[in-house]
């Protein structure tokens, strides 16, 4: 329950006004500080979490390059320790990170493994969401084929990526 109270209040902060902001800023405090502790405790349920609340604070105060760092690092945790909720929605988060700053082609990137994810782990109304807010990004994805860095890239049902234009 922290871990998503937490990320509530950081997706909230960036439109909340000033005094808002202030007690976000103390939740958010202490949400991280309760994951800090979990995960000396017990780093392998807990440090992909901790990681991704890391990287949602840095993006909401643009420290970009950090928030890019701390998702990679989520990522790198959450594929290691088997944990595919975190890793969707650490890709999701670092799509989404990238189309802030108008990085679209590392944003589609992204989204694409976020939608594999959420695909295997068979969240439907997630992948209908990403279907809905990012249509363009996932173009073929009735066929499993997704658009990113201007090439044409296929996913088989293992969700091996591999680029068609080298396979040719």
């Amino acid at each position: 329950v922290i871990f998503y109270s937490t990320l509530i209040i950081l997706a909230c902060f960036p439109n909340a006004g000033k005094k808002k902001q202030k007690q976000y800023k103390k939740d958010i405090q202490k949400g991280v500080k309760r994951f800090k502790t979990w995960t000396r405790m017990a780093p392998v349920n807990n440090e992909q979490r901790l990681q991704i609340l890391l990287a949602e604070e840095a993006r909401i105060h643009h420290r970009y390059v950090q928030a890019e760092e701390f998702y990679e690092k989520a990522l790198e945790l959450s594929k290691k320790n088997c944990f595919l909720r975190e890793e969707a929605l650490a890709n999701e988060l670092a799509g989404k990170c990238y189309m802030e700053q108008g990085k679209k082609q590392l944003g589609a990137f992204y989204l694409t493994h976020a939608y594999m994810c959420y695909r295997r782990w068979g969240a439907k109304a997630k992948l209908d969401q990403l279907e809905q807010k990012y249509p363009e990004l996932l173009l073929h994805r009735d066929t499993d084929v997704g658009y990113f860095s201007g090439e044409v890239s296929a996913f088989t049902g293992s969700e091996t990526l591999f680029d068609i234009s080298t396979a040719l």
